[in-house]
């Protein structure tokens, strides 16, 4: 499916990154939904949801830019 969009490795890594980028997405839509339906009480849960929501968007933001610097 990369080939169709592009004959050089560097269309490929592109395609694959974009791949990768909506994974992060998909991630941090899941620990976003899962955080609402834990209760307040259970504060080391959500303490762990809320850092890897944290991780994720740094990551996201991280990948974005070097997505962009490479078009």
């Amino acid at each position: 499916m990369a080939l169709g969009f592009s004959g050089s490795n560097g269309g490929i890594q592109e395609v694959y990154r974009q791949f990768v980028l909506a994974d992060v997405d998909a991630g941090i839509s899941k620990y976003e939904n899962l955080l609402q339906r834990i209760p307040e009480e259970q504060t080391n849960v959500r303490n762990f949801y809320t850092e890897t929501i944290k991780g994720l968007t740094e990551l996201r933001q991280k990948m974005s830019k070097d997505l962009e610097s490479s078009i």
